[in-house]
């Protein structure tokens, strides 16, 4: 009798959870999408300038000539021996988008939102790290805002670099989380590791060196 009694509190406490679990999640999906949104606003009024002005910058001009013209098989072919295919592939079909050079202000504000991604995904470890709240939100912002990342935002031809150094970081995180303790290793956790930072190195060797950060 007993059980009997108990089995119907029981079924009503699943979908209570469950819907105690979506809650969470869509809120955490609000905070990360309001957290991108302001880093991305941030970003864009300090970079502004690059957005509406019409330029390119050194390499934009004869990537984007040879896009044009549709001679983009001696370049592909460059990036490939400087170890970057994915870059190659990507600096490609971007390329191949843009009209004009006033066209180039469309990856430009690209690799701004990636910044703001990368930001924003910075933010969250730092939270995970329990560091005080002006830390979480300022080291991420000064991030954004250091010469590296000045010189990203300003250039399309490396739109795609904060991209790289995001999943770099992804990287670093999956290794992190991989191990619990020093007895017990996820190796897929690992492998995926594996997989993303060899994504983020056939972008951009230099900015996967965000893994060390």
């Amino acid at each position: 009798i007993g059980y009997e009694d108990m089995r119907p509190a029981r079924e009503q406490r699943a979908p209570k959870q469950e819907c105690s679990e979506q809650t969470h999640r869509s809120s955490r999906l609000h905070t990360s999408a309001s957290i991108f949104g302001s880093y991305s606003a941030v970003f864009v009024t300090v970079y502004f300038v690059v957005i509406v002005a019409s330029y390119g910058f050194l390499d934009d001009y004869v990537v984007l000539s040879l896009a044009i013209r549709h001679e983009m098989g001696d370049n592909f072919l460059m990036l490939l021996a400087y170890g970057r295919p994915l870059y190659a592939l990507l600096q490609g079909l971007s390329f191949s988008l843009m009209q004009n050079v006033g066209d180039l202000r469309f990856l430009r504000a690209l690799g701004i939102l990636g910044i703001a991604a990368l930001a924003t995904a910075f933010h969250f470890w730092l939270v995970r790290a329990r560091l005080p709240r002006a830390v979480t939100i300022g080291l991420p912002l000064a991030l954004g805002l250091m010469p590296a990342f000045q010189i990203y935002a300003a250039w399309a031809a490396t739109a795609f670099y904060p991209i790289t150094a995001l999943l770099a970081g992804l990287g670093f995180v999956l290794v992190e989380c991989s191990q619990s303790d020093a007895q017990s290793v996820n190796w897929l956790g690992i492998i995926a590791a594996i997989a993303v930072l060899t994504t983020a190195l056939c972008i951009n060797q230099p900015a996967a060196m965000f893994f060390w950060v």
